[in-house]
């Protein structure tokens, strides 16, 4: 019997670790009561020997014991435990399901097509990170920090809507937290330092700060969590036209407004996936969150750029930037990035 148990409960770990180790414990405790009660009720036992003084025959303590013995193997099947919290490592423990239909075209993918649209950022992370190196090496080579972490918010995601686990939801959204937070500490252009912060270094170790508290914030009310994170792109905006307004430089503006317009579609699919979810099922068309990875994809690649262009005017003045596309050059479509076309050299004055 211990052999059978033991089997039983590594297949039921791996079927569902959340309530697998309950069950086959609640099951075993079933077994071994059943088999207490019948030896002490077995024909050799003291209480049915010949001249035992037992007022309760063996059939009726039989009766007495089988509603206990019932409850027990009830609850093995989880009708008496069902309010028990699942793992944060079980399938479906997010508090979160999104729109599209679950398990549709896969049996070990939940949502397919939102697991399939993170490829996106595992193909443009990379893409940035070379063709942004000649200007990290003039930067700095954190600039490579944030698209390596880019590329993580994509192997998350696609853990999150593959399981939709909790465990996955908060990888998700707190690879997005640590993103944004590298983002300020790069490229936030010093005149928007708050004034107790007297340079670069100082301010990479107050947003660390930051995004440690956050995280741990995270954990008090998840649900509201991608709201938060998406409220921040307010504050982002708002900088983008602060600096928008002392640029002549025509490709830069476009690329600004480029960048709004790709954001600005990205949010439009997120909010209506998960406020008009009822709508688009009855059209038999659940698949907006999908949209919303691809174009928050492109969207990030366009105003990290336009914010490092920004940055460099403070940070590098010395250096030219020239605006280029990938993959043409001198076409005005394709992923954006800034390109040192030549360093500026300063005669020096005797």
């Amino acid at each position: 019997m211990l052999l059978v148990f033991c089997c039983s409960l590594l297949w039921n770990w791996t079927v569902d670790p959340g309530l697998g180790l309950c069950r086959d414990a609640i099951c075993v405790s079933a077994l071994l009561f059943l088999g207490l009660t019948s030896s002490s009720l077995s024909p050799g036992s003291e209480d049915c020997r010949p001249g035992s003084d037992s007022s309760i025959p063996m059939d009726e303590r039989q009766l007495v014991l089988l509603p206990t013995l019932t409850v027990l193997l009830k609850a093995s099947d989880f009708s008496e435990i069902s309010s028990m919290p699942p793992s944060i490592f079980a399938r479906h423990s997010s508090e979160i399901d999104w729109c599209e239909a679950n398990y549709l075209h896969s049996e070990y993918v939940a949502e397919y097509y939102n697991t399939v649209t993170n490829i996106a950022f595992l193909l443009v992370g990379p893409l940035m990170m070379y063709l942004l190196h000649p200007y990290a090496c003039r930067r700095s080579l954190t600039v490579h920090l944030v698209w390596i972490m880019f590329i993580m918010i994509g192997l998350f995601s696609m853990y999150y809507h593959m399981t939709l686990s909790f465990f996955g939801q908060l990888l998700d959204e707190i690879s997005i937290l640590w993103v944004i937070c590298l983002g300020y500490s790069i490229w936030l252009p010093q005149p928007y330092f708050p004034r107790f912060i007297k340079g670069r270094s100082e301010f990479g170790a107050a947003i660390f700060v930051v995004a440690i508290v956050s995280t741990l914030m995270s954990l008090v009310k998840p649900t509201i969590n991608a709201y938060v994170l998406n409220s921040i792109t307010f504050h982002i905006l708002y900088l983008l036209v602060k600096e928008i307004r002392k640029c002549s430089d025509r490709e830069i503006i476009n690329l600004t407004f480029v960048s709004f317009c790709l954001w600005l579609v990205a949010i439009s699919c997120w909010l209506s996936d998960r406020l008009f979810c009822n709508f688009w099922k009855r059209i038999n068309f659940c698949y907006l969150h999908s949209f919303w990875h691809i174009f928050i994809c492109l969207a990030v690649a366009h105003i990290n750029t336009v914010f490092a262009y920004f940055d460099a005017q403070y940070e590098i003045p010395e250096c030219t930037l020239q605006l280029q596309y990938w993959p043409f050059k001198s076409k005005r479509f394709g992923l954006p990035y800034l390109f040192i076309s030549q360093t500026k050299v300063s005669k020096k004055k005797c």
